[in-house]
């Protein structure tokens, strides 16, 4: 049975009361867990911590779970479990404590353990039973790649029309063919002369004749490449800082990247990868940038500003900006991704907050 330490059930509310991992030897095992902030006008700052002393070798970066919730939400956080070839044999020691506490920004491990001692800023705890089930059946994978001494996958993309995986790490590229399996390798030891940085992000051009894909780096370049030979076709200087992302117009022969400088660009390939436009208006770090499935002329940016920011190719200027409370945005997408139903978007948050967001409405408005 499950502990819960909350008489008052008004201000949050945690569910399942029971973690339940479903064990396989020797692999990273994730199970999610639902904070609910039922108050009406409060952030609620969430944190994990063990139970038990010693139970930190069995979670990955448990001390990093956290979350702000804010007032009439729900948030969903994953603990991870660690590799092992087997459970612990004692099960307690994967029971962990959801504490909360009130505040908007994420409190430091000082403000929660005074907020206990002093039962102040409304201090909850809930504490959470650990049950692991034994994976019966096997699943298969392949490892196609694995590059250990070139550092963290960095980017990925994979071709839709050809059977091809572009895979970035720091200082390699691969392109492996997942039909033949002969994966066609090259080292990126430095991509300029000048060039001490690492790939950052990757894109296929399927547009082009050539079989085209770009390369950003650490150190604002981009590179074009050739698919069929891995050969570098050019490179220039086009950010002030990291390139973090690439998009492709389906339609026309245009590019976007995004960087660090806070800036995003439009470039044209066919026309020798002139800069059409620059788009300003984040404070912040751009983190992602993707064109509208609905509309290609159109397209959406997401910051460490905590915005994410929509714009029309034909203008530098933003037309709707949707303010996510959490900041450090990572990531977006539109869904669906075709049709005539209704369009949302989803962002996710470093603090691992999603959200939802009706598009129709916005749009429309901002028309």
């Amino acid at each position: 049975m499950s502990t819960c330490m909350v008489k008052d059930t008004e201000l949050i509310d945690v569910h399942p009361l029971q973690l339940h991992f479903s064990f396989r030897p020797n692999k990273i095992i994730s199970c999610p867990f639902h904070v609910t902030n039922n108050t009406d006008d409060q952030h609620v700052s969430v944190r994990c911590v063990p139970r038990l002393p010693g139970a930190d070798r069995y979670y990955a970066y448990l001390g990093h779970v956290c979350s702000v919730v804010p007032p009439r939400s729900t948030h969903t956080i994953v603990v991870t479990m660690r590799q092992l070839q087997q459970p612990p044999d004692n099960m307690d020691m994967l029971d962990i404590v959801v504490e909360t506490i009130l505040g908007k920004d994420y409190q430091s491990e000082t403000n929660f353990k005074d907020a206990r001692k002093e039962n102040s800023r409304g201090f909850r705890e809930v504490t959470l039973k650990a049950v692991c089930a034994t994976m019966c059946e096997k699943t298969t994978s392949e490892v196609i790649f694995r590059c250990d001494y070139n550092g963290m996958l960095e980017s990925m993309d994979v071709h839709p029309t050809e059977p091809w995986i572009l895979a970035a790490y720091k200082a390699r590229l691969v392109i492996w063919n997942y039909k033949t399996q002969p994966g066609l390798a090259h080292s990126l030891r430095r991509l300029s002369a000048s060039y001490d940085g690492y790939v950052t992000s990757v894109r296929f051009i399927v547009q082009s004749k050539e079989q085209l894909f770009v390369v950003g780096d650490t150190d604002g370049y981009i590179h074009v490449h050739d698919s069929m030979t891995m050969k570098r076709v050019k490179e220039f200087k086009a950010h002030g800082g990291w390139v973090t992302s690439f998009a492709v117009q389906p339609t026309q022969p245009f590019v976007l990247s995004a960087s660090h400088d806070q800036q995003i660009k439009l470039w044209n390939w066919e026309k020798g990868w002139v800069c059409i436009r620059t788009f300003t208006g984040h404070s912040d770090w751009v983190r992602q940038v993707k064109f509208n499935p609905h509309d290609a002329n159109t397209f959406a940016s997401a910051s460490w500003d905590g915005t994410v920011k929509i714009w029309r190719i034909f203008s530098p200027t933003h037309f709707t900006s949707l303010n996510c409370e959490d900041k450090l945005l990572r990531c977006f997408d539109y869904y669906p991704t075709g049709g005539d139903q209704q369009h949302y978007m989803v962002t996710g948050s470093y603090r691992g907050t999603a959200r939802v967001w009706l598009l129709d409405h916005l749009l429309n408005s901002a028309n």
